[in-house]
């Protein structure tokens, strides 16, 4: 700054000089005169804007030559800004102020010099640079007079330009970027960018400007056309200018760069990858053109893209899946296609689209079969109901042609089937009872007993048949001494000879082959028998399985526990001893794949010398294998690199602190030099200008005495030559030591040394620039040894971490050698002794060292025949002996269960495995006689519950019929009897009550075809708007109230309900459903009532549901609880019309048309019409899935 403040003193001094005589000076203002030049083009046109103290005035015209004067008025502020066509502006900030009392003492000052020099525009650039203040003059009271500090030169200016026409050619390629991002890219680009402002407002605030300027610099470049980041840069520009030259400002910007640069680098380290970016970016605002910066964001760019693009795709991915799982097979197509506009290469979508085309590919074949399919369904289910067996088969079949693995049909052909045959074995059984009450009647025991026989296999759980197999049995079986076989059974029973015990109670049983104490006996003798062999092996087992687990041997103990587990099953010891043998294996292998892992980590950053890491990994895996040497081995060698590396980085360290500290004491004996010579000059300079100057006087003096001399005019033109070389000599002389310290600065040697050679030229006699030439010599060959020396000190380094390489290569070589051998030596002996499992695990641990040998390989498919041949013949007698215990113990609880025919195949079963064994001989020939006497009842049994069906629902003469025919079956029973004689007296009754009910059924129907006749008029009503909704509604309330007041509450519920569908916002339909439900509640006085109204409940919600076979179903099971019942009957009736609707292929035209109505009011925004016709197609479609999904979005749309 004291420089430019001497040379414009300077220039000005001899400006005032010159121009003594010929301007006059202004009391009342400063003048500024000088001249305007342009780059390119001409003067011609160029003006000054003018504002003083904020305020504009007239503007100031250039002529062709481009000089200039204006008067400016002291104590007001002024900026001029200079200004021509095609040239970029330059502004001057001129500050009038002057102390009162030298204004008082002296107004007048000389004009202020000053050129200006304009650069060309650059079109399309950012000229917010130009609002920048470049020069400053003021009043200076030690001078006494005006001075300028100048904030930028011309070079400066021209570094300004050149930023910004990098800097616009970022921001037209940023503006095509920004205009190709998706929204979700624009907000965290614009997150990104109000963090940086918020960061730069607070240094701004604390005048950290230096720091705040390169924050509103990245972030005016990430929105270019944001003005608060230019008005923010320019404002701080103005004040950097004010606080410090130019010199200064590079090198603070320069260790700003550099602060940066490092804050980035840690901030990548921690993986904070958009706090570096804008590191990054604001170290680009003082550097545009550093590569590794801009390397670097590209890179943080391409991350964070990853990671948008990842997260993105994740989230789409996750809304096609879960639309493909709702079958929104559109939805999902654009959810995936969207996902491969994130992530073109992912196969995942690609395969979801085509899967989505075969499916509406598969649909669109399939929707006329579909059509036929639901018809089928539709008949099946009618004659279901009819009790049309056949027919309604039939149907269901033809439905699972046409739709192939459908579960609904397959479930309704296999119940339809288990029906048939239920009835086919009800008439076999009921032939063969008829035909053995007649035998037993006639007293032919033995022909009766095999149809016995038959219709208790036919029906195993029919009492009847059994009880009679159990009488004729017990009257055919001879008479024997049962009682002394008994108690001589008992005897050997307590004194624990159970083999005699079970052949003496077995010889009772032939006596009295039912008689349970003598059965039960013999299955406790076969438990016991069974549980002290079993106890016996187990006990063997468990403690062989405890000695080897003891030891270590886990392989072999969880086979002897695995033993002990298939003997006694439930035993839960050695199943949890298997649970913990695994967990224990599991952890071995775990611990060896972790060590194995770890050491492989640790030998890779070995590799890689990153010796700390490596350290850190090898003590890892000390503490997972304390026992193993190699890892405990490599940290001392680790210790040793990393000693090594220390002690070169200090020395690297220390000899760069000397460098730095040459490089500092050169730096300030080069300044110091500078200073020096330049205070020469500028002595001599002054000196030799007065001398000639007073020289110069003197002859002009001369010459008006006589002004035809020529000598004195020859010595005022020799002195004016004189002059003009002095100054242009020193002005080369200066500006190529400007250039060369400055080269030199910039480290630049071969252009400083060329520019100091030009100094030399032009001043000969001075000694500096040779001075510098000699330093930079000295300097170059310097850091040419310097290079040298670490060049071949990393040779070495380099040489030093080969060799331990090697060495550690061969270590691991040598350990990996050691332990093969003693695991193949282990393996060797345990194969020899035949501990087949072991030798196995040691081989396989010998595989894991050395995964290439094929030795261990050979050794393991050689152990693995070996056990297999072993276990093939122990497995074949335990398949043998575990299939035979399984088979009794099945058969056992089946027959516990009363599961007799099961029973009789296990004991069978069992027989084919045993063939020997007595015990299912036994079992089969009780179960015969068992099944035998089940026959007799079952018969009674299903007429009783047929005869009590008939009677619960008040079907009396039926039901009477078959207490009568129940009679004939068992003439004793006193239950028919009752029953019939409640029935007569039920009957006698009812006939005075027929009359009454039949004039209130014909009232009751003529009302219900009122009511169904209304249904039919309003449904077929063109619904268009809400009044006529309104009228809908209305008369739905007006219905319902009727049916309310005559108590016809279930009719009334149903209208009520009607009502609320059409308006589900008033709550006066809600109020009267919910009074009937408590009205209804309090009227169901016995289980029948209660059974009858909530089939009715349900048989109403499904109805409404759309659910017409399902709600077919309720109805009649409501019309089984109450026969008489009006209400089922006509719902019933209302279904099939329906059905009957759908089947005759109008539900196709009305449903189109009711979602063609439902479609235009829903354009209109007419919900609530477009919601009444969409459920009037529900009731036809009732699977639709576009009015299901309009109507979703009705209520989301009347709920906003």
């Amino acid at each position: 700054m004291k420089f430019f403040y001497l040379k414009f003193v300077f220039t000005g001094f001899l400006l005032a000089l010159f121009s003594l005589q010929s301007v006059s000076q202004r009391s009342n203002g400063i003048a500024i005169e000088g001249k305007i030049s342009v780059q390119q083009g001409i003067v011609e046109g160029a003006y000054i804007q003018m504002f003083m103290d904020g305020r504009r005035m007239d503007n100031y015209g250039f002529g062709p030559d481009g000089r200039y004067k204006v008067e400016l008025n002291y104590n007001h502020k002024f900026d001029l800004i200079f200004t021509a066509n095609e040239n970029f502006s330059q502004k001057i900030v001129v500050d009038a102020t002057v102390p009162k009392e030298v204004l008082q003492s002296d107004p007048r000052f000389p004009p202020f010099p000053l050129d200006i020099n304009l650069f060309t525009e650059i079109p399309g650039i950012d000229k917010s640079f130009t609002n920048n203040t470049i020069l400053k003059i003021y009043y200076n009271q030690n001078v006494d007079n005006f001075v300028s500090e100048l904030y930028y030169n011309d070079a400066q200016i021209a570094k300004l330009i050149e930023q910004a026409k990098l800097q616009g050619q970022q921001i037209g390629k940023e503006s095509d970027f920004l205009s190709k991002l998706t929204r979700a890219e624009l907000a965290e680009m614009r997150k990104e960018y109000n963090s940086l402002l918020s960061q730069a407002d607070r240094q701004y605030s604390g005048e950290q400007f230096l720091a705040a300027l390169d924050g509103y610099k990245a972030a005016g470049k990430i929105f270019p056309n944001e003005q608060f980041p230019k008005d923010r840069i320019a404002e701080i520009n103005d004040l950097l200018g004010l606080m410090m030259v130019a010199a200064e400002l590079d090198k603070a910007l320069a260790e700003r760069f550099d602060l940066l640069i490092k804050e980035a680098g840690q901030l990548m380290m921690h993986k904070n990858y958009t706090d570096a970016r804008n590191s990054y970016n604001r170290a680009l605002s003082i550097k545009p053109n550093d590569n590794f910066a801009n390397q670097q964001v590209n890179l943080i760019n391409d991350l964070l893209k990853k990671q948008m693009a990842d997260e993105q795709y994740i989230i789409i991915i996750a809304q096609a899946d879960n639309s493909f799982k709702q079958l929104l097979y559109n939805e999902a197509s654009k959810s995936y296609q969207e996902a491969l506009t994130v992530k073109p290469d992912e196969s995942y979508p690609k395969t979801k689209l085509q899967e989505i085309k075969e499916i509406l590919a598969s649909e669109a074949k399939n929707a006329e079969k579909m059509e036929s399919y639901t018809q089928a369904m539709q008949q099946g289910e009618i004659m279901f109901q009819k009790q049309f067996y056949e027919k309604s088969l039939a149907s269901y079949e033809n439905a699972l042609s046409l739709k192939p693995g459908d579960e609904i049909a397959a479930r309704k052909i296999e119940e339809i089937k288990g029906i048939m045959d239920r009835l086919a074995d009800k008439l076999m059984y009921d032939k063969l009872i008829d035909s053995a009450d007649k035998s037993y009647k006639k007293g032919l025991l033995n022909e009766a007993l095999p149809d016995y026989v038959a219709a208790a296999a036919i029906i195993p759980d029919d009492k009847y048949a059994t009880q009679r197999i159990e009488e004729i049995n017990q009257k055919l079986q001879l008479a024997g001494n049962f009682t002394d076989l008994i108690a001589k059974a008992d005897n050997e029973f307590n004194t624990k000879n159970y083999s005699e015990a079970k052949s003496l109670y077995q010889e009772a049983l032939k006596i009295r082959a039912t008689d349970k104490y003598s059965l039960d006996r013999v299955r406790e003798i076969d438990v016991l028998l069974a549980v002290l062999g079993v106890e016996e092996k187990y006990n063997a087992s468990i403690a062989q399985a405890d000695e080897l687990f003891n030891a270590g041997d886990y392989e072999n103990a969880k086979g002897e526990y695995n033993e002990a587990a298939t003997i006694k099953p439930k035993e839960k010891y050695p199943k949890d001893r298997i649970l913990e043998i695994n967990t224990i294996l599991s952890q071995i292998a775990k611990t060896n794949q972790t060590y194995l892992q770890t050491i492989a980590k640790a030998d890779g950053l070995m590799i890689q010398k990153s010796y700390e890491k490596a350290k850190e990994a090898f003590a890892e895996a000390s503490r997972i294998k304390p026992e193993e040497a190699y890892p405990a081995e490599m940290i001392i060698k680790v210790d040793v690199l990393i000693s090594e590396q220390s002690r070169f980085a200090a020395e690297a360290e220390a000899e760069r602190i000397r460098l730095a500290q040459e490089a500092a004491a050169a730096e300030t004996e080069r300044l110091a030099a500078i200073q020096a010579e330049k205070d020469k000059n500028y002595s001599e300079a002054i000196t030799k200008a007065d001398n000639l100057e007073n020289a110069r006087n003197e002859y002009r003096t001369a010459q008006a005495v006589k002004p035809g001399e020529i000598y004195p005019q020859q010595r005022i033109t020799e002195i004016g030559t004189l002059l003009a070389q002095l100054s242009a000599a020193q002005k080369a002389y200066e500006t190529a030591i400007a250039k060369a310290d400055k080269e030199f600065k910039a480290e630049k040697f071969d252009a400083a040394k060329l520019a100091y050679t030009e100094a030399q030229k032009a001043k000969p006699e001075e000694s500096y620039p040779g001075e510098q030439i000699a330093k930079i010599d000295s300097t170059v060959e310097t850091r040419v040894r310097l290079a040298a020396e670490a060049e071949a000190e990393r040779i070495r380094l380099a040489q030093e971490a080969a060799a331990a390489e090697t060495e550690r290569l061969a270590a691991i070589q040598a350990e990996k050698d050691k332990n093969y051998s003693e695991a193949i030596t282990k393996a060797d002996n345990l194969f020899n002794e035949k501990q087949y499992e072991n030798a196995r695990n040691e081989y396989r641990a010998a595989q894991t060292v050395k995964p290439g040998e094929t030795y261990p390989q050979q050794r393991i498919t050689e152990i693995e025949k070996k056990l297999a041949a072993l276990a093939q013949a122990k497995k074949e007698q335990e398949l043998l002996e575990r299939n035979y215990a399984n088979a009794i113990q099945q058969a056992d609880r089946f027959f516990s269960g009363k599961t007799y025919n099961q029973s009789k195949g296990k004991y069978n079963e069992a027989l084919t495995l045993k063939p020997e064994e007595s015990y299912p001989k036994e079992r089969i020939a009780e179960i015969d006689r068992i099944l035998e006497q089940q026959a007799i009842d079952e018969r009674y049994r299903v007429i009783i519950v047929a005869a009590d069906g008939f009677f619960k629902t008040e079907s009396y003469l039926q039901a009477k019929s078959e207490y009568e025919k129940a009679l004939t079956e068992k003439t004793e029973e006193q239950y028919p009897k009752n029953q019939i004689a409640k029935i007569d007296d039920i009957l006698q009754k009812g006939q005075q009550r027929i009359l009454s009910e039949k004039i209130a059924a014909e009232d009751l129907q003529r009302r219900t075809d009122e009511i169904t006749k209304l249904n039919r008029e309003i449904e077929a009503r063109g619904v268009a708007s809400d009044a006529e909704l309104k009228s809908i509604y209305d008369q739905y309330i007006r219905q319902a109230d009727e049916s309310f007041g005559s108590k016809m509450y279930v009719v009334s519920r149903g209208w009520y309900y009607k009502a609320w569908d059409v308006k589900p916002d008033e709550n006066y339909p809600k109020q009267r459903i919910d009074e009937i439900n408590r009205l209804l509640n309090s009227l169901l006085t016995s289980q029948r009532d209660r059974d009858y109204q909530r089939f009715v409940d349900l048989a109403d919600s499904t109805f409404r549901d759309n659910q017409y076979a399902v709600a077919r179903g309720w109805y009649n099971r409501a019309l089984g609880m109450k026969a008489n019942e009006q209400y089922p009957k006509d719902q019933i009736k209302e279904i099939e019309i329906k059905i009957a609707e759908r089947m005759a292929g109008q539900s196709g035209q009305l449903f189109e048309a009711d979602m063609q109505k439902a479609a235009a009011a829903f354009e209109a925004n007419n919900y609530n019409v477009a919601r009444f016709w969409y459920k009037m197609a529900l009731e036809l479609r009732p699977d639709d899935v576009d009015a299901k999904n309009r109507l979703k979005e009705i209520d989301e749309a009347l709920r906003k």
